[in-house]
């Protein structure tokens, strides 16, 4: 049996406390321009065409993979080291290294896509100023990790505020006022992330850590030894999360893969949610990876967390009828059929990527390239047989199946390692109030509504001692802040 940890007591343990303080500052951060994107889908699918909103999506997609190569996954590496870095000099060189290496591989990738676009004949819209907008970005998410490791967490949640704030003044003066569309979007992204990376450079005081001429191979090498294994691995995320955009485009062509954009969004947002427990489960594991006892911690912590995640999934998914109601516009409204699928693929992958954290903490970063390159295979293989046939189900059953993959051959892998230990009784159920709410969209009038009711009621009755303790929480902050008035 699983030893669940309620938020309360959590709280109160120095760990448990520490971690979720850090949840909160990194979700106001990496957040903000996620919550953005998705308050504003009724304005984007009011816009945009399905062939617009689809080129968009390939262009985002497709700049994740593109930051990943450039970085070489040094951003990790950095936030790593950095936290052993003894001395400013020592950081100061880290922080350069690691700065003018990326810019580098910028220059060299950039230069080999744009040949590659003119010998393909490639249409690549706004080219120059992607380039642009993803160099920015670059430094900007650079910075904020290197924000993290410095202690500096507040910094990476405002530089978060600043870019959802730009983006949004900027999205309805660009597309809503002047009708750019697609070329507004752009610029949108462009100015915000500037402004972004600007704030996080001069409240860090990252200026006075840059040296244009530090390339130190003493700080590179042991660096690259580091984040060199977990590239592969982040290509293999993106290959099963990702990948299935680019064969529906290929076969069936862009409106497909607007749709299919559309159905991604709630589950985008959880996978965000999840990003933000992952960085503060990262300092938590990492900082107290050869802590006695942590078997126990870990599996409260992980079994809690799959408890409301499963929950989540389960509300979201009996919530979708009036959800695609208010917020997507007609002419997306089949995206809503993929969406429960493709929740539980997301929980699944994150559930995974929990695991991924044991290897970092042990800096033993080889270990999770065996199943990521397991699922990306899976991902690959599945989409290139039925796409073209079965269209989105395709990408989305792929997506689900490698997840499933993912997670069963990293769990193998660390059983030896650590000793997680989950509730089955209590997974299976929650399985099941899943199935039941996407059985119920199909449902019309009270009988829609009394079968929600029901779904969250039980819901509810399964997650109470968290419920509880939240309030709980909530009302020693009050007592605590009540009294340092007083005094």
């Amino acid at each position: 049996m699983c030893p669940f940890i309620p938020m309360y007591t959590l709280l109160h343990m120095s760990k448990g406390k520490t971690l979720l303080k850090d949840t909160f500052i990194y979700g106001i951060g990496n957040f903000g321009s996620r919550l953005l994107g998705f308050l504003l889908l009724p304005f984007y699918t009011g816009i945009f065409s399905k062939r617009d909103y689809g080129y968009l999506d390939l262009i985002l997609m497709g700049s994740t993979l593109f930051i990943v190569v450039v970085s070489l996954k040094l951003f990790e590496g950095a936030y790593r080291f950095l936290w052993d870095a003894k001395t400013e000099e020592e950081r100061r060189d880290m922080v350069s290294s690691v700065l003018n290496l990326i810019l580098l591989n910028f220059l060299l990738l950039s230069g080999v896509c744009f040949i590659v676009f003119k010998l393909t004949g490639f249409e690549f819209l706004y080219g120059g100023l992607i380039f642009f907008w993803l160099l920015i970005r670059l430094f900007g998410e650079y910075f904020q990790q290197a924000a993290r490791a410095f202690g500096k967490n507040h910094i990476f949640s405002v530089s978060g505020i600043v870019l959802a704030v730009s983006m949004l003044l900027l999205n309805f003066l660009f597309l809503g006022c002047y009708k750019f569309k697609v070329a507004g979007f752009i610029w949108a992204m462009v100015i915000s992330h500037l402004l972004s990376l600007v704030y996080c450079v001069y409240a860090g005081s990252f200026i006075t850590y840059y040296r244009p001429n530090k390339l130190s191979s003493k700080i590179i090498i042991p660096l690259l030894k580091y984040s060199l294994p977990l590239l592969p691995t982040a290509v293999s995320w993106w290959l099963i999360r990702v990948a299935g955009r680019y064969f529906l485009s290929y076969f069936h062509g862009l409106e497909l893969v607007g749709i299919y954009a559309v159905s991604d969004k709630l589950p985008v947002m959880l996978y965000m949610i999840n990003m933000t427990f992952y960085m503060a489960w990262q300092d938590m594991v990492i900082r107290h990876f050869n802590d006695k006892g942590k078997d126990d911690f870990l599996s409260g912590v992980m079994a809690t967390y799959v408890r409301i995640g499963l929950s989540i999934v389960t509300i979201i998914t009996v919530l979708l009828k009036p959800f695609f109601m208010l917020m997507v516009n007609g002419a997306y409204h089949e995206a809503h059929i993929y969406v429960p699928w493709l929740l539980v693929a997301v929980f699944v992958l994150c559930l995974a990527g929990l695991y991924d954290v044991f290897f970092m903490g042990a800096k033993k970063t080889t270990g999770i390239l065996v199943s990521a390159l397991i699922a990306a295979a899976c991902s690959i293989l599945f989409n290139i047989l039925f796409v073209k046939n079965y269209g989105i189900w395709a990408t989305t059953v792929s997506t689900f199946l490698s997840a499933v993959v993912l997670l069963g051959v990293r769990v193998y892998q660390l059983r030896q390692q650590v000793n997680i230990r989950f509730n089955y009784k209590e997974i299976l159920f929650l399985l099941i109030l899943w199935a039941m709410a996407c059985i119920i969209y199909k449902f019309e009038g009270w009988s829609y509504w009394i079968s929600v009711l029901l779904i969250s009621g039980l819901i509810i009755r399964i997650n109470f001692d968290n419920i509880k303790s939240l309030f709980e929480i909530l009302r020693w902050k009050l007592l605590q802040n009540s009294i340092e008035k007083q005094t």
